[in-house]
């Protein structure tokens, strides 16, 4: 991104926005931004899946497995919307209306997988304090 100048639009879901975004960078732009979605933001989703996931069923013993669900579905919303955005940058916008989806629900789920992990954080350093057992 640095490299090459330009933003992403991985958090961006309104067609509007979408299109002239993607209409404002260059081609040289738009390649390096579906090549780094299509390999940086396939790896990204599994791992702070899994470190979700893992907090999850780790400290919330249990509900953890109901805790870890958000951050298993994340994973796939976030691959879906990787998908969607090559598409755009490859210049078919008939698939903006799938990112306006993806988007807000992936960055829903990610804030409460990312929240309950923060949770399990904050538990375990106040059982470690206090001398408790995690």
């Amino acid at each position: 991104m640095y490299i090459w100048d330009f933003g992403i639009i991985d958090e961006m879901y309104k067609p509007d926005q979408i299109i002239a975004h993607i209409d404002a960078l260059t081609p040289v732009q738009r390649k390096a931004h579906a090549w780094m979605t299509g390999t940086l933001d396939v790896v990204y989703p599994f791992a702070y899946g899994s470190f979700f996931i893992g907090m999850a069923k780790r400290h919330f013993i249990k509900h953890g497995n109901w805790l870890a669900i958000p951050s298993v579905l994340v994973i796939p919303f976030d691959l879906f919307e990787g998908l969607t955005q090559i598409i755009l940058l490859n210049g078919n916008y008939s698939v903006v209306g799938l990112k306006q989806i993806f988007t807000p629900v992936k960055l829903g789920l990610f804030s409460i997988g990312l929240a309950i992990a923060l949770a399990a954080i904050i538990i375990t350093i106040y059982r470690f304090i206090s001398g408790r057992k995690t």
